[in-house]
């Protein structure tokens, strides 16, 4: 005879029939017996249930709240009796009968006060300090009128349940007072009760739980995929963890890109999940080597559904973490890469600020000869608005060189400059400053332009306080779209195994499975640089907070998209899987992923997605364990690892 013992869960709804079907069919199978927690339970699995031998002696924690140190209130608690623990924040003793104490949770502070018991100021003087756990008992009562705490707890006892050693940085003082970001990160739990930081990571999981209802709403399926893949040629530098196995190698997941393509492929119509993954990349203030993304792909999908599907996900948790109510029809436009790159000189432009020194492009002031090959970028700076002085100016101009603009007071006719032409009409008025930048070639590539990175620096870091831009909302959004398929190799700074062979011309934007816009098709074969890809964006005060695309859901597409790359035979190979799905069947699909580390902050106007993740790394490490770390020499040997010391 067969035992079949399982581990049985609470089941509810939907799950119990799926499980009766299950139960019938095994009828043979003798199921060991579980506690059956209500009727339609034992109604599935009988009524025979386990008595234990001896009773559970479980110990009974002494230290009870009846609340929370945010939650005490005169409306709720005044004159009542009410027990608090948490962390001691600050002590000041006035007498040896009267000590106020500052008593913090993760909900918030509540003030207690010790008085006229000399007993308690006593006990609590020699055996308590700064960040010591306590828990303590006593009376809510009235402050006196006037006075900025409109309650305190009188206090009737207090037990120091661990006392505090001196901290190695304190955080509890003025916020130009905190220590270095490098000395808190050594100590991030210390870091952690800071109530700024406790905020940003409850508000955190709010948004989790705010997207992952509003795309259950949209019929999604969560799912989880692996983390240890392979190493593909997908774009970025990739963590490799090796095995047991001599000269093989998992790559933990750039991203869940060919997983999730799979499960289209696998009949999943909408799939989601927050995913962890893995980019080995130099770090910046908005990256982290492991970092969380919000993933979807949904079957049957053209940009204005994925689009639609992420505006409610982002409606939905703006009211419900911050109270903002936006509107999908308002506050989503959408713009093509060539209009932001013309009128910004970038790809992720802060919405902000539209309409504040935006970039013309003014070829009809250049020679003939050289509006043939390149195009004039002008920014032009009324001096009514932006009054500056001689000296002022000149420090923009020494700036501004470097990085190949040039900074002309206008004295009402065109200044000289190779590549302007004598006989062009001059529009600026006298006074007014003028930014031009000659780039080379008609199209606009890459993330940014020279003008446009110039424009942020003039606007926000050269301009004085005074005169810089005040944002027109808190929150703009805007998604952008028709981004070239193709970056020629040149211009790519992805790492060289990234890339297809080395005559190879082309990397691909976005990734490779990126499908191209029908109606440039057949410029594949005659003009791949003027292919538009359908790959989209969404911007919000200027960072990138999702980026997604349509996939080529055909074999021969795909194939051919390979070989634009460059990629021979043996990179091919490495997608064998995909292609082998793409061949057996499987349907049009489109997904996006969120970067929701950087929603985060600029939710929550952080500067850095440090200040939204529990445990974040600083220059690839984490001081705080101390990884990454060095390993002995038998677990080298283990996994077949010669380390070349330089």
């Amino acid at each position: 005879m067969i035992c079949l013992h399982l581990l049985v869960p609470v089941i509810r709804h939907q799950s119990v029939r799926p499980l009766r079907a299950a139960a019938a069919s095994a009828r043979h199978l003798r199921f060991a017996a579980v506690p059956r927690p209500n009727e339609q339970d034992a109604a599935l699995f009988g009524n025979s249930h386990i008595v234990p031998a001896t009773p559970v002696d479980d110990p009974v924690s002494p230290y009870t709240r009846t609340t929370f140190c945010g939650h005490v209130s005169l409306s709720q608690h005044s004159g009542k009796a009410i027990a608090l623990t948490g962390w001691v924040e600050s002590i000041r003793k006035l007498s040896p009968e009267l000590t106020f104490i500052v008593l913090r949770d993760g909900t918030g502070k509540v003030q207690l006060v010790l008085r006229n018991r000399p007993d308690l100021v006593k006990q609590f003087d020699s055996q308590a300090s700064l960040e010591s756990v306590v828990a303590v008992k006593g009376k809510v009562v009235p402050r006196p009128a006037g006075d900025k705490q409109t309650q305190e707890l009188e206090v009737d006892s207090v037990e120091v349940v661990n006392r505090a050693a001196k901290l190695p940085v304190h955080l509890f003082g003025p916020p130009d007072s905190l220590p270095s970001e490098d000395a808190r990160l050594k100590h991030r739990y210390l870091d952690l009760r800071r109530p700024a930081l406790q905020s940003a990571l409850r508000t955190r999981s709010l948004a989790m739980h705010s997207i992952r209802t509003a795309l259950l709403a949209h019929n999604f399926t969560e799912i989880e995929t692996p983390t240890l893949f392979k190493s593909t040629p997908e774009g970025a530098r990739e963590f490799l963890v090796p095995t047991r196995r001599p000269g093989l190698f998992y790559a933990l997941t750039q991203s869940p890109q060919q997983y999730k393509q799979l499960l289209m492929a696998s009949g999943f119509d909408r799939y989601f999940q927050f995913a962890r993954c893995y980019r080995d990349e130099d770090q910046r203030a908005d990256r982290q080597p492991e970092f969380t993304q919000v993933d979807l792909e949904v079957a049957w999908a053209d940009p204005p559904t994925i689009r639609g599907i992420v505006q409610d996900v982002m409606v939905k948790a703006f009211d419900e973490c911050l109270g903002i109510k936006l509107d999908t029809q308002r506050d989503f436009p959408v713009f093509t890469y060539d209009e932001v790159m013309a009128r910004f000189g970038s790809d992720k432009p802060d919405f902000r600020f539209a309409g504040v020194c935006e970039i013309r492009q003014v070829d009809d002031l250049l020679t003939p000869e050289m509006s043939e090959t390149h195009s004039l970028d002008v920014i032009h700076v009324p001096a009514d608005k932006y009054p500056l002085s001689g000296a002022e100016v000149k420090k923009l101009a020494a700036a501004a060189k470097a990085l190949g603009v040039t900074v002309v007071k206008s004295k009402g006719s065109a200044p000289t400059l190779p590549y302007l032409s004598p006989t062009a009409r001059w529009p600026y008025p006298a006074g007014d400053l003028a930014f031009l930048h000659l780039r080379k070639g008609k199209h606009l590539r890459g993330g940014s332009t020279a003008l446009g990175t110039w424009r942020t620096q003039f606007l926000f870091t050269h301009l004085p306080s005074t005169l810089r831009p005040t944002p027109s909302r808190p929150f703009a959004f805007q998604w952008v779209q028709g981004f070239p398929l193709l970056t020629p190799v040149a211009l790519d700074d992805k790492p060289a195994y990234a890339l297809g062979a080395n005559d190879a011309q082309w990397s691909a934007t976005h990734h490779p499975f990126t499908a191209p816009h029908p109606s440039d098709l057949p410029l594949l074969s005659t003009r791949p640089g003027a292919v538009r890809g359908q790959h989209y964006d969404l911007v919000l005060n200027g960072f990138e907070i999702a980026g997604g695309s349509i996939r080529i859901h055909q074999h021969e597409l795909q194939q051919r998209v390979f070989e634009l790359l460059g990629m021979g035979e043996a990179q091919t190979r490495q997608f064998a899987h995909l292609l082998d799905a793409l061949r057996y069947g499987c349907p049009p699909h489109g997904g996006i992923a969120i970067g929701f580390d950087r929603l985060m902050s600029v939710m929550l106007d952080r500067p850095s997605i440090r200040d939204v993740i529990a445990f974040p790394k600083s220059s690839g490490a984490e001081a705080m364990v101390g990884s990454p770390s060095v390993v002995g020499e038998g677990q080298l040997r283990e996994y077949h690892i010669d380390v070349k010391k330089n």
